[in-house]
């Protein structure tokens, strides 16, 4: 269990699995041992952060598994067939990886109307690697985005960083990093006496195993009493069972055994260790897939740490803008920068051509060879071409439009058109900067919803070309943070 929803890890209904998980090796205490004897019988009540506490965590995690998915048909039954088609042949992966991540944190008021705690975090490490099948995979974290704020919604949080946009990939890598006000609770607000159980909040739940929702089955959670470990006095709690949680309709088994460490003298929690595994299930509660997970958290103090001290704090936004919530889609080896909003979604990429899709609106990027730009006139013809072979009818276009923008030539015409009797907005753009430059075709419904089209060609006045670049690598380990010497610290 425990699972990432950035590294795609994809199980059943191809719904990516979360938490691929976090970071560092941590002290002996979070170790599963709750054999230990205990040693402290009197009441316990634990001691919940609140805002304005600042504290580092470090989480590393391990993982390996396997899923299994459906091969295309080669030969798909005729259109009216009775003849049931054959069962599809499965193709299974398996996969395994570990991940390391440290963060430094303060907790913040968030704006009203929302309800919560806000999450202001400076990021030390970011690691995260993963063998699928014979394919490795790593991700990191790019320098200037290494602090994020994360506002509290409904369900989850909104990730944005206020020095720019992230990319997209930057953002399904945090989504899922440590919450520790949903881990604590685990913790009951009340006075503990050894032995006393209760039942896991569905939150903690949630939190740890990145489900959407909790369908059936508890973890029953236990004060096992003081334990001393490397002559540091404990408050240990456990935490055992199984249950049935749903992800974008998919339902998985989950197993979970864990240990929880409380500073004796505090009652704050410090520690976590936490194995288990969670299947994937599909019709008549088939295995699709399954993943085990060893993850640990540590959390320390950083009470006076620079980066998270009240000047810092004051110089933050209060909430999440338009500008602020933008991602940037970039190729710095090819020199292309596309910064939008986060209704526009990567669909896929063929090559030099990048399918987004949006509110009724999609579009595509064409990067065009070097010499080889067409002209707006060329380009209108070929479009005019398509339209013909494909008979596709259309109404008389006006004439180009072109201007200048920092150095870059932009042309855009558009067609009013019917496409599989739907009324139709296409729009065409070239982009040029000397020899370099790009097509861009959309298609919306018409009408388009309202703003979408100037979104659009607002987000298209803003692409960047410039001479293409090989991007520095960081370290290998940790993020580049020059107050840093060796291990990350608070400071």
């Amino acid at each position: 269990m425990l699972v990432d929803k950035g590294h795609g890890v994809r199980l059943g209904n191809g719904r990516t699995m979360r938490r691929l998980i976090r970071s560092r090796s941590l002290i002996s205490i979070s170790f599963l041992a709750w054999a230990a004897w205990p040693t402290g019988a009197l009441g316990m009540t634990p001691v919940r952060t609140k805002v304005g506490d600042q504290y580092r965590v470090v989480n590393s995690s391990r993982f390996k598994g396997w899923a299994e998915t459906a091969l295309p048909d080669e030969k798909p039954s005729p259109a009216g067939s009775k003849t049931p088609p054959p069962p599809k042949e499965l193709n299974r992966t398996e996969f395994s990886g570990s991940s390391k991540v440290v963060f430094r944190e303060r907790q913040l008021p968030s704006a009203p109307p929302a309800d919560g705690t806000r999450l202001f975090r400076a990021y030390d490490i970011v690691e995260y690697a993963r063998n699928l099948g014979e394919q490795e995979e790593k991700a990191r974290l790019r320098q200037q985005v290494r602090r994020v704020l994360l506002d509290p919604m409904e369900k989850g949080f909104v990730i944005y960083s206020p020095d720019g946009p992230m990319r997209l990939a930057e953002l399904s890598m945090l989504a899922d990093h440590s919450h520790l006000p949903l881990l604590e609770t685990f913790l009951p607000e009340k006075e503990l006496k050894v032995g006393d159980t209760w039942p896991a909040d569905s939150k903690a739940l949630v939190e740890l195993t990145g489900l959407d929702s909790v369908e059936s089955g508890s973890v029953e959670c236990k004060y096992e009493g003081e334990v001393t470990i490397q002559d540091i006095p404990y408050a240990q709690i456990s935490a055992t069972g199984s249950f049935i949680g749903i992800t974008g309709g998919q339902r998985s088994r989950c197993n979970l055994r864990a240990g929880l460490y409380l500073d004796a003298k505090t009652n704050r929690f410090v520690s976590m260790r936490a194995v288990g595994k969670q299947e994937t299930l599909g019709p008549e509660d088939k295995v699709l897939g399954e993943v085990q997970v060893d993850f640990q958290v540590l959390i320390e103090p950083a009470d006076n740490d620079k980066e998270l001290n009240d000047q810092v704090v004051t110089k933050l936004p209060t909430q999440a803008t338009p500008d602020l919530l933008r991602l940037v889609f970039e190729l710095p080896e090819k020199g292309f920068r596309l910064v939008h909003g986060r209704q526009w979604i990567l669909q896929r990429v063929d090559g030099d051509r990048f399918f987004f899709a949006g509110p009724n609106v999609s579009f595509v990027v064409t990067l065009e060879p070097e010499d080889k730009v067409p002209t707006v006139e060329s380009y209108r013809d070929q479009v005019a071409h398509y339209m013909k072979d494909q008979k596709i009818e259309t109404k008389p276009s006006q004439p180009p439009e072109t201007k200048e923008i920092d150095g870059l030539s932009l042309s855009h015409f558009q067609y009013q058109a019917k496409i599989k009797d739907r009324p139709s907005l296409l729009d065409y753009w070239v982009l040029s900067m000397g020899n370099r430059g790009l097509t861009i075709a959309s298609n919306a419904a018409d009408p388009a919803p309202e703003g979408v089209l100037a979104d659009l060609s607002a987000m298209i006045a803003r692409i960047e070309l410039f001479d293409p670049i090989t991007p520095e690598e960081p370290p290998a380990d940790r993020l580049a943070n020059p107050s840093a010497k060796g291990e990350p610290e608070s400071k």
